[in-house]
């Protein structure tokens, strides 16, 4: 683990992915959409934040056994999870999820 990755620093690799926009919804929460289909928040409200993305359906039982990870409230069937910390995972590994959970948004658009 990498106690370096911030918050911010997630939040700049979503931005990076093509057509990204941001929003802040529901009081805290920072939104990081594409053409209105959120992929990623953080809850700038938690101390440290959290992070919910998607994860790809294969992967998502293996993730939960972590123990900073758990099902997103509301959407963990679906395969979102929460992690606990931008410290649960180091750089390479929350790039990997950032990018996942865009691609998971990006396949749900029609051809």
């Amino acid at each position: 683990m990498n106690a370096t990755v911030s918050a911010e620093e997630i939040c700049r690799w979503a931005l990076e992915l093509p057509q990204v926009t941001k929003d802040l919804k529901w009081n805290s929460k920072l939104c990081f959409l594409l053409e209105g289909r959120i992929f990623l928040t953080v809850d700038l409200d938690a101390v440290p934040p959290r992070v919910v993305f998607k994860s790809e359906p294969e992967e998502c039982a293996q993730l939960l056994e972590l123990p900073s990870v758990k099902q997103a409230p509301y959407l963990g069937r679906y395969h979102w999870l929460q992690g606990e910390s931008p410290h649960v995972w180091d750089e390479s590994t929350w790039r990997k999820m950032t990018r996942q959970s865009y691609r998971r948004v990006v396949a749900g658009f029609p051809p």
